[in-house]
């Protein structure tokens, strides 16, 4: 793709907007179009991303809705400001609003306990679930670890259903003392939010969000739920750089609802997003009362502020709110949020202050990409110190990827097993359900029976110590099998452990899982 957009580089706008950046010189306030399709064009190229989707809206008005590139790298149809991109977490903000409608309408108290809505709702801790309200629901601070139970949502497709979801968090560990006094993002709750919703609407998740948010700002290119027969020929495809390859990310599609919808499932294009991020700023139809909508923008949980956050973005100041997180940038109140799904990014920034709204969507799992483009956006809007962003993240992905591969070059998968029947059978967690190792020509073979695409082959490394190598590639999820052994020396169990730094919604350290099957597999 970098050859077929070679021409841009001796573009005389795209070297004047070089030019400015390599010498230090303040933005004017803003953007032209010409300086925007500059920038995107050189992230595209320099993080290799197929799509990008960029919407503007400044003082009451949407400067700039502009889409870039291709949806999918086979069929290289064009993106264009209707083409379908999943927001990811960008989904929470639809959840938590589509709740406030409920408590406008006096249906749905945020500060109730959760019970009163789910009477069978169970978390680690009886205390804990008797005082759990909605906002603990919403605030990542229900003292359960970083992306407890994500393994259940991801990689699709789920073979959970979202009652199964909310069932099983009983199951998970959880540290009382963190109960609201520690961040730690989790996206099952949100799930279980949806249930709250479901129960006090009667409505499905989809079928509300799409009745009560989307069309009456008329959203008609954003869904909640499946995508319409005349809206499927206009969907971004993900993709994903694999073993140094730009690859197309394509799930199978169970049947249903998405397990995952109300923490990360919604699809919509730019032109809907700059729709939505009006609403927010107060430029278009009030879906919320000034009351409900103040309460969803109040800190809840604080979050922790960087080094970097302080000195490049003047940042001192970060919380979570319903459904968004807050902080402070170069001296203005900063409202977003993020979205991170398999081969997709997504990013969201309100300036209400400024009357600034900034949306970034892209069909390539490059975080790096999203954020060059959006902090050097931002910063413009803001006449914020500036830097060549894509340089400073395209350094920060080198060094990273650097790493890793030095990582997994290291592990010595040639361990001698003189046999392998001992490992044989079917392993169950509470949580996640059952595991299966089986033997194919020789080779141990790691198979979840609720997830199809977490299939690894085990690689010895060690007595009892495998390393799991997963057939899908496109997941960077690698982790360490190590087999447990009872008294008198037989398996008994299997603990994982996540190889080098990867995505934390690959929670394997949080599984338990113990041979209930001893008889061997073919």
């Amino acid at each position: 793709m970098a050859n077929k957009y070679k021409w841009l580089w001796r573009w005389p706008v795209l070297s004047a907007v070089l030019w400015l950046v390599s010498a230090g010189c303040a933005w004017a306030t803003g953007m032209t179009d010409a300086e925007l399709d500059a920038l995107v064009e050189r992230a595209r190229q320099t993080f290799n991303v197929p799509g990008v989707a960029v919407a503007v809206v400044h003082q009451g008005r949407v400067e700039h809705v502009k889409a870039y590139g291709i949806r999918d790298i086979d069929s290289e149809q064009a993106v264009d400001t209707q083409t379908l991109f999943k927001i990811a977490s960008l989904s929470k903000a639809f959840n938590s609003a589509a709740l406030a409608t409920l408590v406008d309408a006096g249906k749905l108290d945020f500060n109730a306990p959760v019970r009163a809505y789910l009477p069978d709702f169970t978390l680690y801790d009886p205390w804990v679930t008797e005082q759990f309200t909605l906002v603990d629901m919403l605030t990542h601070r229900s003292g359960l670890g970083l992306g407890a139970g994500d393994l259940m949502l991801w990689p699709e497709p789920s073979g959970f259903r979202r009652s199964e979801v909310v069932h099983n968090l009983r199951y998970l560990p959880g540290d009382k003392t963190q109960f609201r006094t520690k961040y730690a993002y989790d996206n099952l709750l949100y799930i279980a939010a949806g249930q709250v919703l479901e129960a006090v609407s009667g409505q499905s998740w989809e079928s509300y969000v799409e009745e009560q948010l989307m069309r009456p700002l008329g959203m008609q290119h954003c869904v909640a739920g499946d995508i319409p027969t005349e809206l499927q020929n206009n969907v971004a495809t993900p993709h994903k750089m694999v073993e140094g390859k730009l690859a197309r990310v394509v799930r199978e599609t169970a049947p249903g609802p998405s397990v995952s919808a109300p923490a990360g499932g919604i699809r919509c294009s730019i032109a809907d997003m700059a729709k939505w991020t009006q609403m927010w700023l107060g430029q278009g139809k009030a879906l919320l009362s000034a009351q409900v909508k103040h309460q969803l923008w109040q800190p809840y949980t604080l979050m922790s502020v960087s080094e970097r956050e302080q000195q490049q973005d003047n940042t001192h100041f970060a919380a979570y709110a319903l459904g968004w997180r807050l902080h402070d940038y170069h001296g203005t109140l900063r409202v977003h949020h993020t979205g991170a799904l398999a081969g997709m990014r997504a990013h969201l920034s309100l300036f209400p202050e400024k009357q600034l709204g900034i949306v970034v969507l892209i069909n390539q799992g490059s975080t790096n990409a999203r954020q060059a483009i959006m902090q050097t956006l931002a910063n413009a809007y803001l006449d914020a110190p500036q830097q060549d962003w894509i340089a400073y993240y395209r350094n920060k992905e080198l060094a990273r990827a650097s790493n890793t591969s030095a990582q997994r070059e290291s592990v010595d998968a040639s361990f001698p097993l003189t046999t392998v029947q001992e490992y044989l059978g079917d392993y169950q967690d509470n949580w996640f359900g059952n595991v299966s190792v089986t033997s194919e020509q020789g080779k141990l073979i790691w198979q979840s029976a609720k997830m199809s695409r977490l299939r690894a082959e085990l690689q010895p490394v060690a007595q009892d110590k495998f390393y799991a190598y997963w057939h899908d590639r496109s997941m960077h999820a690698d982790s360490w099998v190590i087999f447990t052994r009872d008294e008198q020396g037989r398996i008994k169990g299997m603990q994982m452990v996540p190889f080098d730094d990867i995505d934390w919604s690959f929670d394997f350290q949080d599984l338990d899982l113990r041979k209930v099957n001893k008889s061997a597999a073919n």
